[in-house]
């Protein structure tokens, strides 16, 4: 039976989502009552196969739109059993691994709408058109095991961003997640520029404002990675979502997520079973060698790069609002970064004399 139309949810209304478990043994009228707001948390696979009929009862009686889990097979049981319910939507939670993502067929997801982490997009060999993302995005978090931001990417900016990771992967596959990761910061630094919506972009040595020749910087367009990847210039969320596309993939195979927290998107990454932050983003904007009235780094600056609890706390700004790993209090040594860069990887890449802004910006007086 198909859900009647609904009227659509004000953000403010969003709440913490309840866990299916918590309905068994309960009547209709705690079921009403219990609190629960349009989303549901599958906790137990084994406990939704035996309960199935309460669950459709929930949907009904509680107006579930989106339905949570990190299993994959759970979400496609609820695909294949459920009746005509075409406005739910499913949404796989991140489970933080490092592994093929070739078992997500997206394709048989016909009565719902899937979503999938970002950090699963290039594991799955079929792309598809428009196929919905879980992104971050400086927003209140809904569930604290994922972003509460989604987004489409097309077919064709997907298969362009494929081939950008293709080509790094090839210079790179030998090398170790360490210098992977070190190597994509300096890609991001040498490509990318820092713009806000509206070309006014706050840092702590003033005010900048870009001439953009015309183009609508909107948030959603420098929130994207596709804009930081195909188009060069971005903010934290499009910067922090970019870089987890180019490490984790098949051709890189690093672990490595987007995290976000107090207004702020950054990065966590995995270093021999140890967890870092990345902050890409200020990397770029906090670089001691900036081109002059540009938000846009000349060279490579390691200062936030692998940093862990300790040197969060004392910037400011990185406290997840997010589940993540628990990440080193310390950071990972500094020198050996530099050594890496110096003795072995400034063969492989260019440092140094970066690529100009995309866009001229002058400084607020």
């Amino acid at each position: 039976m198909p859900l009647p139309n609904r009227v659509p949810r004000p953000i403010s209304n969003i709440q913490k989502l309840t866990k299916f478990s918590e309905f068994i043994d309960k009547s209709d009228d705690e079921i009403i009552n219990n609190g629960i707001l349009y989303t549901l948390f599958i906790d137990d696979f084994k406990i939704l196969k035996e309960n199935f009929n309460l669950f459709k009862k929930i949907i009904l009686l509680c107006k579930i739109e989106e339905i949570f889990s990190k299993d994959f097979e759970c979400l496609k049981y609820i695909e294949n059993n459920l009746d005509d319910y075409t406005n739910i939507k499913l949404s796989l939670i991140d489970d933080f691994k490092i592994k093929d993502r070739s078992y997500l067929d997206l394709q048989s997801f016909q009565k719902t709408t899937i979503e999938i982490p970002l950090s699963y997009v290039l594991w799955n060999p079929l792309l598809q058109e428009n196929q919905k993302i879980s992104l971050y995005y400086t927003k209140n978090s809904m569930h604290p095991f994922c972003s509460n931001g989604y987004e489409y990417i097309s077919l064709e900016k997907l298969k362009k961003i494929r081939e950008i990771v293709y080509k790094l992967a090839q210079k790179y596959q030998e090398l170790s997640s360490v210098e992977k990761t070190i190597l994509i910061s300096n890609y991001i630094q040498n490509n990318v520029q820092y713009i806000d919506k509206n070309n006014v972009s706050m840092a702590t040595d003033g005010t900048f404002i870009t001439d953009s020749k015309g183009l609508d910087i909107t948030y959603k367009l420098v929130g994207s990675p596709e804009t930081v990847l195909l188009q060069n210039f971005g903010l934290c969320n499009g910067i922090a979502n970019a870089t987890t596309l180019l490490l984790n993939n098949p051709y890189m195979n690093v672990n490595v997520h987007s995290v976000f927290g107090d207004s702020h998107v950054w990065n966590i990454v995995c270093i021999d079973g140890k967890y870092y932050y990345i902050d890409n983003t200020w990397s770029i904007t906090r670089n001691k060698d900036r081109y002059p009235e540009s938000l846009k780094a000349k060279s490579f600056s390691s200062d936030y790069l692998l940093f862990g609890t300790n040197t969060a706390s004392q910037i400011g700004h990185h406290n997840p609002s997010v589940y993540c790993p628990v990440v080193e209090q310390k950071d990972f040594d500094k020198e050996k970064i530099d050594d890496i860069v110096q003795k072995k990887l400034i063969e492989v890449d260019n440092f140094s004399n970066y690529q100009k802004p995309i866009f001229k910006s002058y400084i607020k007086k």
